[in-house]
C-alpha cells in the first residue's frame, strides 16, 4: 500500500504543479495582451502628439501675423510713421512670437521625449513576458517533474518508517 500511497502523492504534486504552470501561462497571456494594447494607444497617442504640434504651431504663426497685421493697420490709422519707435513695437512682437514658438516646441519635445520613454519600456515588458511564456512549459514541466519525484520519495520514506512496504 506504501507504493501506491507513493505514486498517488506523486501524482497530485505533479498535477498541481502542472495545472500552477498553466495558470501561471494564462496570466502572462493576458498580461501580454494587455502591453500589446497599451504599445498601440501609445503609438496612437505618438501620432496625435506630432499632429497637434503641428496644429498649434500653425495656429500661433497666423495669430502672431494676424496681430502684425493689425498693429501695422492700427498704427497707420493712427497717422504714425513707421518711425524708430514704431518698429521697434512690431519687432518686440515678432521677438516676444518667436520666444512663445520656441517654448511650444520645447514643451512637444519633452512630451515626445516622455512618450518615447513609455514606449520603450512598454516595449521591454513585452519582451520580458514574451521570454517569460517561452520557459512557462519547461519550467512547468520541471517543477512538475521535481515536485512528483519529491512527493514521491518523502511518501516512501514515511512508507517505510511506518512499516507500510
Amino acid at each position: 500500500m506504501g507504493a501506491y500511497a507513493a505514486i498517488a502523492a506523486a501524482a497530485v504534486a505533479a498535477t498541481g504543479s502542472a495545472l500552477q504552470g498553466i495558470a501561471a501561462n494564462k496570466q502572462l497571456a493576458a498580461e501580454a495582451g494587455a502591453l500589446g494594447d497599451e504599445y498601440k494607444q501609445l503609438q496612437e497617442d505618438k501620432e496625435f502628439l506630432a499632429s497637434s504640434r503641428e496644429e498649434e504651431i500653425e495656429l500661433f504663426q497666423k495669430e502672431t501675423q494676424e496681430l502684425l497685421g493689425l498693429q501695422s493697420v492700427g498704427f497707420a490709422k493712427a497717422g504714425v510713421e513707421m518711425s524708430g519707435s514704431v518698429l521697434n513695437v512690431l519687432n518686440r512682437t515678432m521677438l516676444e512670437a518667436e520666444e512663445e514658438e520656441s517654448r511650444i516646441l520645447q514643451e512637444h519635445a519633452r512630451e515626445a521625449s516622455l512618450h518615447e520613454l513609455r514606449m520603450r519600456n512598454t516595449r521591454r515588458e513585452i519582451g520580458a513576458v514574451r521570454d517569460q511564456r517561452m520557459m512557462g512549459p519547461i519550467t512547468t514541466i520541471l517543477g512538475a517533474g521535481a515536485s512528483g519525484m519529491s512527493s514521491y520519495y518523502t511518501a516512501k520514506k514515511y512508507g517505510k518508517k511506518s512499516g507500510d512496504d
